[in-house]
């Protein structure tokens, strides 16, 4: 992501309210964690791979975060929250709508009376249209990048990667898949959840059938 997304998306949710302890599910090498640490007392900042968080720990240490290796789908409800956290595209990770729902469900047991969940997922146009054979490819004198994107089924895309350090010739190839379903389905998935307070934005502004991102704000009010 770039640095301008961070920085967009930090201020979006901090205009949602004040919050004192959060929650970071998929919180990569902590940059969310690390931007929102001056205005929330206490994150919890957890990530499913290891190297990301390792890397989180050196380059984001603050002390009012605490980072830890954990599959979404394994949230339990020791802690409550007043402000959970899924971003860019982390649920879409999550393989299968019924895993996906499992993770919704748990997220709202975590959650504090009044609490605010924030979470994002591809919009149909991003899977259907913008990712229908996407291609992006850089090349320099010490670098080289290719991403190339397919849709792969009905709801599911999957992403190639190649990084390569033509100074070191080391090489890095990954291949990602990540699934995302129907506004309509999140929606119904959500309200059935108990959450009673559902708005959605599309890159941080109204809610647009045609953007890339579909970011929802949920409040559990029992």
């Amino acid at each position: 992501m770039e640095p301008q997304f961070y920085q967009d998306y930090f201020r979006f949710i901090l205009n949602q309210g004040n919050f004192r302890n959060a929650l970071e599910l998929g919180c990569g090498t902590g940059t969310m964690a690390n931007l929102l640490s001056p205005y929330i007392s206490h994150i919890d900042a957890t990530d499913l791979s290891e190297e990301m968080i390792q890397i989180a720990r050196e380059i984001n240490v603050k002390k009012n975060i605490s980072y830890s290796l954990m599959n979404m789908i394994d949230l339990d409800k020791d802690n409550l929250y007043d402000l959970v956290l899924c971003l860019c595209d982390s649920l879409n990770y999550v393989l299968g709508y019924e895993h996906q729902k499992m993770v919704l469900s748990k997220v709202f047991q975590s959650l504090e009376n009044h609490g605010t969940f924030i979470f994002d997922v591809h919009s149909m146009h991003k899977i259907n249209v913008i990712f229908l054979d996407y291609k992006e490819e850089q090349e320099d004198d010490d670098f080289y990048f290719y991403w190339s994107c397919k849709k792969t089924n009905d709801y599911e895309i999957t992403h190639h990667v190649v990084i390569e350090d033509l100074d070191t010739d080391q090489r890095m190839e990954e291949k990602h898949i990540q699934q995302s379903f129907p506004l309509e389905l999140y929606l119904k998935t959500l309200k059935d959840i108990g959450f009673s307070n559902i708005q959605c934005y599309s890159e941080f502004k109204d809610y647009d059938p045609n953007g890339d991102r579909i970011i929802f704000v949920c409040r559990k009010e029992v």
